[in-house]
């Protein structure tokens, strides 16, 4: 091959100067993306991953703190005050206490201390509101009554007393006369016996069934002279009337009803004596 004329090596040494060696080429850059756009994107790419690294140990450091509700504290527990309530001294130790000795308001019973009022006798443990009345002239129940019925008390004052249905029935043997004998119920808590229909009365006859004379009934016609009604003012139904034949006969003045043991009825004078038949609600 014949050499190339001398003079032409400085222009071939220029050329070869401006061709670029692959060893230094550049990464190929894919199309329609540019030089600027992909150092932007690799720049935006690194600062958010910096900054995610940055929140993400902030996180890590910090100490989370449960919430708590209102009137708790941290630990769980009611830090809300109690609400008070009034004890009043039990001395005699019934569990009753005494309405008339100063309260105390508190969260806790104080010693010596119940949460109600109800004793009527508060030096005495045997009277109180679930104590059994007893004939002794003492209020032991505390119902502001003396000496009525209870299972304890039976007799009392003359009279025997008995509780059936709604009604306690006291039967006082010693004769006397109506108006006598209706306020002798009446201290007794009740008054003269209301027959309402005839179970009552058949009820009332076994009572007294095995005596010998007549018992009054709170019935007369002492108002208006042939209208019988009963203590509490209400008429006598005639359906239910138990009279004798030809009874009531109003002879010599004859106001206040009487019953038989043997079961009929009768008018007979106010003024004689008789057995008394009380009724008093039942406890």
């Amino acid at each position: 091959m014949p050499r190339a004329p001398r003079g032409s090596w400085p222009r071939l040494a220029l050329l070869a100067a401006a061709l670029p060696c692959g060893c230094f080429q550049d990464a190929p850059i894919v199309a329609g993306t540019d030089a600027s756009s992909s150092t932007s994107t690799t720049t935006s790419t690194s600062t958010t991953a910096a900054m995610t690294s940055t929140t993400t140990a902030s996180t890590a450091t910090t100490t989370s703190t449960p919430a708590t509700a209102a009137g708790e504290s941290t630990t769980g527990e009611s830090s809300g005050a109690c609400e008070p309530v009034l004890w009043y001294p039990d001395v005699d130790g019934d569990t009753y206490g005494d309405p008339e000795a100063a309260s105390v308001a508190a969260c806790e019973a104080p010693p010596g201390h119940v949460d109600n009022d109800l004793d009527c006798d508060d030096d005495a443990a045997g009277v109180n509101p679930e104590a059994d009345e007893l004939c002794d002239g003492v209020d032991n129940d505390c119902d502001q009554a003396i000496d009525e019925y209870s299972p304890a008390n039976l007799e009392c004052g003359g009279c025997t007393m008995a509780a059936a249905g709604r009604s306690v029935y006291h039967l006082c043997p010693a004769p006397i006369p109506w108006e006598s004998a209706r306020a002798l119920c009446q201290g007794r808590g009740g008054d003269l016996v209301i027959l309402a229909d005839p179970g009552e009365d058949a009820l009332v006859g076994g009572l007294i069934a095995g005596t010998t004379t007549s018992w009054w009934l709170g019935l007369s016609d002492l108002a208006l002279e042939g209208s019988f009604v009963w203590v509490d003012d209400a008429p006598l139904d005639p359906k239910i009337a138990a009279w004798q034949v030809g009874e009531p006969n109003n002879l010599n003045e004859e106001d206040c009803a009487e019953r038989y043991p043997a079961g009929f009825w009768n008018d007979a004078k106010c003024a004689l004596a008789r057995p008394t038949i009380c009724e008093s609600p039942a406890p």
